[in-house]
C-alpha cells in the first residue's frame, strides 16, 4: 500500500501543494486497482471477508474492505483517513487525529467499523493497546454482527484478543451464525481456542449447524480436538441431521481422531466404575459434578477429597486413569 508520511512543523502537519496533487494521483491509481481487484476476484471475497489466512487473502481482503468500505485512502489536504491509518498500524497519526483533530475514538464508518476493530483485524498490537487505554468501547457491534472480541479471535492474536476480550461478547453469535471460539478452531488458532475455553467459552454451541468439536474432527485437527475434549467439549452432540462428530471424522477417514473420540465418548465415569467393579463409587462423582476431563486429571488425594476413603479402590482408579491418559497422547 503506498501513502505519504505527512511532515510536521511547529507541531502542526502539513503537505505542500505538491504533495496533495501526487497524494491524489496515488489515490485515483489506487482506488482503479482496488475496483480491479474486486471485479477479478469477487468469488475470494466471502473467504476474504472470513479472514483468509494466506499473506494473498488478506491482500486482497484489504483491496475489498478498501473498496466497498468506501474508505477515502486521502482525506481533504491529501491526509489520511482515521481507519486507514488503524488498519496500517500508523500510531502517530492515530493519536494525532483523536488528540489534536477531536476525533470521535468510537466513531463508525459506513461498515459500523470503529478503528478498534480494524486494529484488530489487522493485528496492529500498538494501536490496539492505545485505543483500550483510551478508553475505546470494546462491545461495539459491526454490520456483520461481530465485535473486537470475534474480530480478534478470527485473526488469531491472542494478545490483541487479551486486549479486547469481553465476557458478554465470548459466546455470541455474528450474522453468519459463528462464535468466536468457533473462528479460532476453524483457523487453527490454537493460543486463542485455549484463551477462549479457559475464560468459560462455551465449546457445545452449534454454528452453523457443527459445534468447533465436529469441524475439527471432520478436518482432520488432532491436537484441536484433544484441546477441546479437555475443556469440556461433548461427543456426544449431534447436529439438526442427527450427525456426530465421530461421524464426521469417519468420513473422511481421520482414523486416530475417531479412537480419541470413541474413547472418549463411550467412557463415561459411571461405565468406568462399573467395568472396573466400583460402581458403588459412582455416587461420589456424581455428588461433586466431576466430569470427564477432571476425571482424568485426579489424583488418590482427590479422591480422598470427595468421599473414597479405602486405598484399594483410589489405586485402582489411579491405574485405570493412567491408562486412558495413554490413548490421549
Amino acid at each position: 500500500m503506498i501513502y505519504i508520511y505527512l511532515e510536521e512543523n511547529d507541531g502542526k502537519l502539513y503537505t505542500p501543494n505538491t504533495r496533495i496533487i501526487f497524494n491524489r494521483i496515488i489515490a485515483f491509481i489506487y482506488r482503479y486497482i482496488c475496483r480491479k481487484v474486486k471485479s477479478n476476484f469477487d468469488h475470494l471475497k466471502g473467504r476474504a471477508l472470513d479472514q483468509g489466512q494466506p499473506f494473498f487473502n488478506r491482500m486482497i481482503n484489504a483491496c475489498i474492505l478498501m473498496d466497498e468500505h468506501k474508505w477515502g485512502v486521502f482525506e481533504k489536504g491529501g491526509e489520511m483517513d482515521f481507519y486507514t491509518a488503524s488498519a496500517l498500524g500508523l500510531l502517530d497519526r492515530v493519536q494525532y487525529l483523536i488528540r489534536c483533530r477531536g476525533k470521535n475514538i468510537d466513531e463508525t464508518n459506513s461498515e459500523e467499523w470503529t478503528g478498534l476493530m480494524y486494529a484488530c483485524y489487522y493485528e496492529r498490537e500498538l494501536i490496539v493497546e492505545f485505543f483500550v487505554k483510551e478508553g475505546a468501547d470494546k462491545t461495539v457491534l459491526n454490520k456483520d454482527m461481530r465485535s473486537c472480541t470475534t474480530l480478534a479471535a478470527i485473526a488469531g492474536n491472542p494478545n490483541i484478543l487479551n486486549h479486547v476480550f469481553c465476557a458478554n461478547m465470548i459466546d455470541r453469535k455474528d450474522r453468519f451464525d459463528c462464535t468466536p471460539l468457533f473462528y479460532a478452531a476453524e483457523h487453527c488458532h490454537y493460543a486463542c481456542v485455549e484463551y477462549l475455553l479457559e475464560k468459560g467459552g462455551n465449546p457445545n454451541l452449534l454454528s452453523n449447524n457443527k459445534t468447533p468439536l465436529m469441524l475439527c474432527s471432520e478436518k482432520g485437527l488432532l491436537d484441536m480436538v484433544k484441546i477441546l475434549l479437555k475443556h469440556g467439549a461433548d461427543v456426544n452432540l449431534t447436529n439438526s441431521e442427527r450427525i456426530t462428530a465421530i461421524q464426521l471424522a469417519d468420513e473422511k477417514n481421520h482414523a486416530q481422531i475417531v479412537t480419541v473420540l470413541k474413547i472418549h465418548g463411550s467412557s463415561s465415569i459411571e461405565n468406568i466404575l462399573k467395568q472396573a467393579g466400583l460402581e458403588k463409587y459412582w455416587k461420589y462423582f456424581e455428588q461433586n459434578q466431576v466430569n470427564f476431563s477432571q476425571f482424568l486429571a485426579m489424583t488418590e488425594e482427590d479422591m480422598k477429597n470427595i468421599g473414597i476413603s479405602l486405598f484399594g479402590p483410589r489405586r485402582k482408579l489411579t491405574l485405570i486413569i493412567a491408562d486412558l491418559k495413554r490413548n490421549f497422547k
